[in-house]
């Protein structure tokens, strides 16, 4: 589940910075779609005319949409397509983990602390392969001295600060 959220993440996060952020919105809302086909093909979900029918009308709501965009990216339509299908498998394999967990999970937050850790292992691993955080760190004068030590982790903290009260 974390690895599946974390490459989510790290695709939406590359879609945005090809497509904008109203065409972005519109992909994601067929996130509905792969939910339901990825509980066809876990078995939690039975097809029926009437499922097929939703996705059918939303699979042409989605068409219309980029039919329509005037900027297409192909590269970032297909990141942020991706991340929606793999959003739709992260909601499916969380199901299904909740439903096999003993004791069961209440509230989100221990759903969360259940799966941060593996979350902030694999998208750590590959944020470090895509963004390269050492060549930027040693260009930028981030690290110079320690005036500017302090403030990098300090604006560090800060967002992550921020980041969790949202949460």
């Amino acid at each position: 589940c974390g690895l599946v959220t974390s490459i989510d993440v790290g695709l939406s996060n590359m879609s945005i910075a090809r497509i904008s952020i109203t065409f972005y919105t519109m992909i994601k809302a067929s996130t509905p779609i792969f939910v339901l086909a990825w509980a066809f093909v876990f078995g939690i979900e039975e097809i029926t005319l009437t499922l097929l029918a939703v996705v059918g009308v939303i699979a042409a709501g989605e068409f219309l949409t980029v039919l329509g965009e005037v900027d297409f990216d192909s590269i970032g339509f297909f990141l942020c397509l991706t991340a929606s299908v793999l959003s739709g498998a992260r909601w499916t394999l969380m199901q299904l983990k909740l439903n096999i967990l003993e004791p069961p999970l209440k509230t989100t937050i221990a759903t969360m602390r259940v799966l941060s850790p593996s979350m902030f292992v694999s998208l750590f691993f590959i944020s470090l392969i895509y963004e390269r955080p050492w060549t930027k760190l040693s260009e930028g004068g981030y690290l110079d001295n320690s005036g500017a030590l302090f403030q990098t982790i300090g604006l560090g903290l800060a967002g992550a600060f921020f980041f969790i009260s949202m949460v």
